[in-house]
């Protein structure tokens, strides 16, 4: 389960890096398991470099001071690609689940029930910064 986080994270950013700046960006991402409370919460947390190096070419490019990316478009994207790995390693069996997901009887679709929390982005910012806690 914890590839997942990783890749998802990681992957979601690299993509981002790639679309929105055109640049292969450093992602250095680091495994929390519990939280302040010492309650069991495993999460991700990724330390972005302000930039990256052009695709096209041998330079470097540098993102604005303030913005990387749209926290929005991360987490959508961030989302689709952990429940996407999640039905995957499902589907291949490797994946036990207290309930199996839902199926949708006309479309075939599954649906995951899980806590709101556990595919959200939690905070975005500059280094430094301090999160936004609910």
């Amino acid at each position: 389960m914890y590839d997942l986080l990783f890749a998802a994270a990681c992957n979601s950013l690299l993509e981002l890096g790639e679309s929105r700046l055109g640049a292969r960006i450093g992602v250095r991402a680091v495994l929390h398991t519990w939280t302040r409370k010492l309650l069991f919460h495993p999460h991700v947390h990724c330390v972005v470099t302000g930039g990256g190096l052009a695709t096209t070419e041998d330079r470097w490019t540098a993102a604005r001071r303030d913005y990387l990316f749209s926290v929005r478009a991360l987490a959508q994207l961030y989302r689709g690609k952990f429940l996407a790995a999640l039905a995957d390693t499902y589907e291949r069996g490797e994946l036990d689940l207290v309930s199996p997901p839902v199926v949708h009887h006309r479309t075939g679709r599954r649906y995951w029930a899980t806590d709101e929390d556990t595919t959200q982005l939690r905070h975005a910012g500059a280094l430094g910064d301090e999160p936004r806690h609910r």
